[in-house]
């Protein structure tokens, strides 16, 4: 009950690096939110994120080496060249930068705070102010 009370005054690991294997550690049939996702930037500057499915195909050739990896999305055919970090439309020729993320960087990327859980993140703190010495003195006495 400890461990579990632990758990959840603590913030949450980030789902990459080292952490990534909690995914794997998951009943099948549960959604694991992936570590990593894939952009490409528009002529206006703005990042999109790709269909779930191409990020997963576009971070398995990553992890691969491999240079490039063809694509099929919405009736068009493009190439992502994961060298140059440039994805390239066949119809058309066009190339636009992509971006390989962290889910964890994409978080952080709110500009606006939520009141209520501005709130809930300070009374969690002044919790843990206030049992952290209740649990020291349990773990150094057992």
């Amino acid at each position: 009950e400890i461990t579990c009370l632990v758990g959840e005054l603590l913030p949450p690991l980030p789902g990459d690096g080292v952490f990534a294997v909690d995914a794997l550690l998951c009943s099948p049939g549960i959604i694991v939110k992936d570590p990593v996702v894939w952009q490409w930037q528009d002529d206006r500057g703005t990042w999109h994120t790709y269909g779930y499915n191409d990020c997963r195909l576009i971070e398995g050739a990553f992890l691969a080496g491999e240079g490039e990896i063809l694509l099929a999305s919405g009736g068009r055919n493009f190439t992502v060249n994961l060298t140059s970090r440039h994805e390239i439309r066949e119809e058309s020729g066009t190339a636009r930068p992509i971006q390989r993320l962290l889910t964890s960087q994409l978080s952080g990327t709110c500009v606006e705070s939520n009141p209520e859980e501005e709130q809930r993140k300070q009374l969690a703190a002044e919790l843990t102010k206030i049992l952290f010495p209740v649990l020291l003195e349990i773990y150094s006495a057992s």
